[in-house]
């Protein structure tokens, strides 16, 4: 595989698992939001 394929394939693996950790992010604050009011 040629350099700039592997730098591609690279970046889009890296922006995948980046989008991925931003949607648990996003479930796991949206879920504590929805815990807290019943803890308090």
């Amino acid at each position: 595989m040629e350099a700039a394929a592997m730098e591609a394939a690279a970046t889009e693996i890296a922006e995948d698992a980046q989008s991925a950790m931003q949607g648990y992010l996003l479930t796991a604050i949206e879920y504590d939001d929805s815990i807290s009011p019943k803890l308090a």
